[in-house]
């Protein structure tokens, strides 16, 4: 490509990408919105390019829906109409591209890693030169591709983990359309996902650990004499047999050393009526010496080790199941030796815990809890107990919060239960705390206290929306956990007068010193950003009242008395 024709080429492609960023601001507020916060606050915390991302997620969903694409479409067709023409023919789709090579200005020669071609131009700015892989929502042109939005840089993810984690949810797309609705489906997982996407690989001495697990052709019965040599435990019904390495006189002795196998060796796991065999390795060496010596020792089974069913980069594995929904094939018979393995943890404070749980559970579904006659039950100290519970209690804020500062606790006021405070992070329509009232009357009543000023900045189709965003210029990803704690703590006030640094004091117990840490706030901090919220947006939009106007150094601290507006208290009530 000459410097001509590239300079065309560069030109026609920013234009496309410009009014793609445009659309996509345009789809996060058409109908779409309130999904999209709801995302916002669930995304990895150190995952720095997820905002641009949610708003192509946006995108990608309005252009799903025929109306809302048509609507979209139609308003750009007098700035971009060539880029209106290419959606209608072609809607950009989720894709991850193999980068092939750099043509500079922002222009690499790239192909689509899951479902190959012949390879295109792709315009993507952002990417750097030596990326092996990059994922974004793309525009595919006759002439060119077109990253959307942020391309996120893939240095330590193969395909094979995309297919590997969507599979983990029953999805095995196989077209790009299919793809993109599983991408769109499961996005917040895959964002878990993406968070690691440029870790640094892990790595044991020049070998790469990743996990490749596979059912072994014609089950238990061929292998039987093979693994009736090899270590065997039992746990929850499952067998798992451990592979220390081939025999002395094998070919592959001197490439497959026994240090290495000590450290995560290769295990074969069945049930005990022997209805699958599953091998499990932490990486491809491993995998291909097992297949080679297994090839030896029951030839009459094929074993490709170039086939394998299943490969995922580790931290994949440690995603946190609870969070993603996500299971490895291979979960079910694994999970009881991790459910039986040794702890590190002391019996007394495995104790402790288990008694902890049982009185959360307790105080949270309202039923009595005898804690003294638990603690004999368990045969631990009352009084040990109750000292512990206290120290953990007091751990989450005694090095952020001074003493001066502990003066402003508010006793009365109770924290949410484990139930209701695990939903703090989500918007307030979902969150299921609250009970909404959006009534034409609560309107009116939210457009009257926030003045003809601020009538325009009101969302009438659903005020919640504005009122969630009054929080995100100061907290940004923490904006729900404040603004429901804020409001859980507010309905308790009974319309007294307390102090806005109390509140800021209260929503720092109920979360501990995990949301300062998110924030990169100390307690002071928090309180002036809770503050600075306070003055310049919850009080003139008739969200909060103060007892006086705050003046001087009183609307730094957050020194001043404040209490839930009218508005307020008619928009939310206690769900429970």
């Amino acid at each position: 490509m000459n410097s001509a024709d590239k300079a065309v080429f560069t030109e026609t492609a920013g234009q496309y990408r410009e009014g793609a960023e445009l659309l996509m601001s345009r789809a996060v507020s058409l109908q779409r919105r309130k999904r999209q916060q709801d995302l916002f606050t669930e995304v990895p915390s150190s995952f720095t390019q997820a905002d641009d991302l949610i708003k192509a997620h946006a995108l990608a969903d309005v252009l799903r829906t025929p109306e809302s694409c048509d609507e979209l479409i139609c308003s750009m067709q007098e700035s971009y109409q060539g880029l209106a023409e290419a959606i209608r023919k072609k809607p950009p789709v989720w894709s991850l591209q193999e980068i092939l090579s750099s043509e500079g200005d922002g222009l690499f020669t790239a192909r689509d890693a899951l479902y190959p071609d012949d390879g295109k131009l792709l315009y993507c700015p952002e990417l750097k030169e030596g990326t092996p892989f990059a994922f974004s929502l793309v525009l595919d042109t006759p002439a060119f591709r077109c990253s959307i939005g942020t391309a996120v840089h893939i240095t330590s993810l193969l395909p094979d983990d995309f297919r590997f984690f969507l599979a983990g949810f029953r999805a095995e797309p196989r077209t790009p359309k299919a793809f993109t609705k599983a991408v769109q489906s499961r996005f917040h997982e895959l964002l878990t996902l993406l968070a690691a996407a440029d870790a640094e690989l892990e790595e044991y001495g020049n070998i790469v650990l990743r996990y490749y697990g596979r059912h072994l052709n014609g089950g238990y019965a061929p292998y039987a004499k093979m693994l009736s040599q090899l270590s065997e435990k039992e746990a929850g019904g499952i067998t798992c047999y451990t592979y220390l390495g081939p025999n002395e006189d094998s070919d592959d002795a001197d490439s497959w050393t026994a240090e290495r196998l000590s450290i995560i060796p290769p295990v074969f796991y069945t049930d005990e009526n022997r209805s699958f065999l599953y091998l499990l390795t932490s990486c491809r060496e491993d995998m291909a010496a097992v297949c080679s010596q297994l090839a030896r020792s029951v030839p009459s089974v094929p074993l490709d080790a170039e086939s394998w069913e299943h490969s995922a980069y580790p931290h994949v594995m440690d995603l946190g199941k609870e969070l993603t929904g996500f299971y490895a094939p291979w979960d079910h018979a694994d999970r009881p030796f991790m459910e039986n393995s040794e702890s590190s943890i002391s019996p007394v404070l495995m104790k402790y815990f288990m008694l902890a749980v049982k009185q959360l559970y307790a105080a949270d579904k309202g039923k009595p809890f005898d804690c003294r006659k638990e603690c004999e039950e368990l045969g631990i100290d009352y009084q040990e107990y109750i000292q512990y519970i206290e120290d953990i209690r007091s751990k989450g804020s005694e090095h952020l919060i001074s003493e001066q500062d502990k003066c402003y606790a508010l006793d009365h006021i109770q924290s949410p239960l484990p139930s209701q405070a695990e939903n703090l992070g989500r918007s307030l329509e979902n969150s299921g705390i609250f009970r909404l009232d959006q009534s034409q009357s609560t309107k009116d009543l939210f457009l009257q206290l926030a003045g003809p000023a601020n009538a325009g900045k009101i969302d009438l189709e659903n005020i919640t929306y504005t009122v969630e965003d009054l929080f995100d210029e100061e907290f940004e990803d923490m904006a729900r956990l404040v603004m429901n704690a804020l409001f859980f703590l507010l309905l308790q006030s009974e319309q007294k007068w307390y102090q806005l640094r109390s509140y800021a004091l209260e929503i720092v117990n109920i979360y501990g010193i995990s949301l300062l840490d998110e924030l990169f706030m100390d307690f002071s901090e928090f309180a002036e950003a809770l503050s600075t919220c306070a003055v310049r947006k919850l009080l003139p939009m008739g969200v909060l009242e103060a007892q006086s106007r705050p003046k001087g150094n009183d609307r730094k601290l957050g020194t001043f008395n404040v209490r839930p507006s009218m508005f307020l208290t008619r928009l939310i009530r206690k769900a429970y």
